[in-house]
C-alpha cells in the first residue's frame, strides 16, 4: 500500500497503467482512495492522461492511467470565457431592439423570452468585442454571426419532454463539421453559461470552414493551371507539326521543280517559276514564325496553322529515271 503521491505513481507504473487490488478490506479501500484524491487535487495526473478507478465500495478495486481526456469531462460545464448576461436593456442592441419589437419571434413563455433576449443581447456585444459581425435574423432566427465571411444562424427556442419543462435551447446553424451544434439547459447548469464556447465553435468552424474553402480553390486554380499548360502545350505542339509538315511541302516542291527541269523544262519556265515561289512563299523558314500565340481561355484551342500554309497536298515523288518522261507517274 503505497503511503506518497510518488509510491503511488511509482506502482502504476511498475503495473503498466493498471492496478488490481483484490477485494481489498474497507479500510485498506478507503486508504487507496484517499491516495486518488491527492493526486487528483495535487493535479499530479500527466499532461494527457487521466485517472480512473472502480469498485469503489465493494469488489475488487481497480486503478488506471489512461491517455487522452477522461470520459466525464463532456458533462462537466463548458471551459473558457464567461460571457456576462447583463441584468436589464439599458441599451438594447439593434438587433435585440428587433427582437423587442416582435415578440412573437422569441420563446412563448415569458420567463424563457426574457433569458432569449438577454442571451441575444450578451452575444452582440461579445460577438462586436471579438470583432465579428452581427446582423438581425428573420422568423425564429434571432441574430446572425458573420466569421471569415461566413454567416451562422443563431436560434434560441423552448423545448418540453418527460425529464424537463420549457428548457432553453440555443442552436447554432452554418457551415462546418457541425452543421447543427446544441446547447440545452441541464440539471443545474443553464445555456448562459455557454455563449463563450458557442462564440469559440462559431470562430473555429468559420475558420476550418474558411480555409478547408481556401485549399479547395488552390486545388481548383492548381488544376485549371495544370490544364491550361496542357493546352499550351498542345497548341505549340499542333504548330510545330503544321510547320514541318509546310517546310516539308515547300522542299517537296523544290525537289519536283528540279526534276521539272532535269527532264528537259526550262529554268524559266511559268511553271517552274510559279512552283519556286509558292515554295518560297510557303516555307516558314522564309519568315521564321517564333513562338505561336497562346490560343483563347474562352474558345477551344484553334487550330496551329499558318495563314500562308500549303492548301493542296502532293504526294510523294517517285525517283526520277532518265527514261521516264518528267509527266509520267
Amino acid at each position: 500500500m503505497p503511503s506518497t503521491v510518488e509510491e503511488f505513481l511509482d506502482a502504476l507504473d511498475d503495473a503498466g497503467g493498471e492496478l488490481r487490488i483484490v477485494s481489498p478490506s474497507d479500510d485498506v479501500r478507503a486508504a487507496w482512495r484517499r491516495v486518488i484524491h491527492r493526486v487528483r487535487q495535487g493535479k499530479h495526473v500527466p499532461e494527457g492522461w487521466h485517472l480512473l478507478h472502480r469498485g469503489r465500495d465493494s469488489g475488487d478495486l481497480v486503478i488506471e492511467m489512461r491517455p487522452g481526456e477522461h470520459p466525464a469531462d463532456k458533462y462537466r460545464r463548458p471551459d473558457g470565457d464567461r460571457v456576462p448576461i447583463p441584468a436589464t436593456l439599458a441599451k438594447p442592441h439593434p438587433v435585440v431592439q428587433a427582437l423587442r419589437d416582435a415578440p412573437e419571434r422569441l420563446p412563448a413563455s415569458a420567463t424563457n423570452r426574457s433569458r432569449a433576449v438577454l442571451i441575444a443581447q450578451a452575444l452582440a456585444k461579445e460577438a462586436g468585442r471579438r470583432g465579428l459581425k452581427v446582423s438581425p435574423g428573420i422568423g425564429d432566427v434571432l441574430l446572425k454571426l458573420e466569421a471569415s465571411g461566413l454567416q451562422y444562424a443563431v436560434r434560441v427556442t423552448e423545448e418540453s419532454a418527460a425529464r424537463w419543462n420549457l428548457r432553453l435551447v440555443l442552436q447554432v446553424r452554418g457551415p462546418g463539421e457541425r452543421a447543427d451544434a446544441r446547447w440545452c439547459d441541464r440539471s443545474g447548469w443553464q445555456v448562459e453559461e455557454a455563449l463563450g464556447q458557442v462564440l469559440d465553435d462559431v470562430v473555429r468552424r468559420a475558420g476550418a470552414t474558411r480555409r478547408g474553402i481556401e485549399e479547395k480553390d488552390r486545388r481548383e486554380a492548381d488544376r485549371k493551371a495544370a490544364e491550361r499548360a496542357r493546352v499550351v502545350r498542345d497548341n505549340r505542339a499542333k504548330t510545330l507539326r503544321a510547320q514541318v509538315a509546310v517546310w516539308r511541302e515547300a522542299e517537296r516542291v523544290r525537289q519536283h521543280c528540279d526534276q521539272l527541269v532535269a527532264a528537259g523544262m526550262s529554268e524559266r519556265d511559268e511553271w517552274v517559276v510559279w512552283a519556286r515561289a509558292r515554295a518560297a512563299e510557303i516555307d516558314p523558314l522564309t519568315k521564321p514564325p517564333g513562338m505561336p500565340a497562346e490560343p483563347s481561355r474562352k474558345a477551344a484551342p484553334p487550330q496551329p496553322a499558318p495563314a500562308n500554309a500549303y492548301s493542296w497536298s502532293l504526294s510523294e515523288p517517285k525517283p526520277w529515271h532518265p527514261n521516264q518522261k518528267w509527266w509520267s507517274r
